[in-house]
């Protein structure tokens, strides 16, 4: 081999490993820009739907545990299940975005975790009379974030100990 073709031989090995570094910057550059994307969804999107839903849920019967008595008043009353049906139309639209990995469910249960499980368990009569009404799956996507919550939880929970 001559001195040229070793000389050409090591600029192309060069610029073949300057190539990848590129490549490998650019796709981290991407994927960091991707998660800064879903955050700040997360931040802005999810959490004022998330604010709207929680805002019509506790407008007519505040934050605690739902009573018959409400419950009854909440199926006679068309204004009040207008509210809390939109409510958990928006929480279980959050819920499958979600779980498409559309919002980041990391900084969204930092945000609004507890009050998913309070609105979850609270509303449990509610719950069970849409499923009555339109099948057993209703609400499931909500119920999966709701789980897997606890299940966070419970991990955090036994890694303090």
């Amino acid at each position: 081999m001559t001195v040229f073709e070793i000389a050409t031989l090591s600029i192309s090995a060069i610029g073949v490993v300057l190539v990848i570094i590129q490549l490998w910057t650019i796709s981290r550059t991407v994927k960091l820009d991707n998660e800064r994307t879903k955050n700040q969804a997360t931040v802005e999107n999810a959490a004022k739907e998330f604010r709207k839903a929680r805002l019509l849920i506790q407008k007519h019967y505040g934050i605690d545990k739902l009573t018959e008595e409400e419950f009854r008043s909440l199926i006679n009353n068309k204004e009040y299940m207008a509210d809390v049906n939109e409510a958990f139309g928006i929480i279980e639209h959050i819920s499958v975005a979600l779980h498409a990995n559309i919002y980041d469910k990391d900084l969204f249960f930092k945000m609004f975790g507890g009050t998913c499980v309070e609105i979850f368990n609270n509303y449990d009569l509610y719950i069970k009379y849409r499923r009555e009404q339109h099948g057993p799956f209703t609400y499931n996507q909500f119920e999966q974030l709701v789980n897997e919550l606890a299940i966070k939880n419970e991990e955090r929970s036994q890694n303090k100990d």
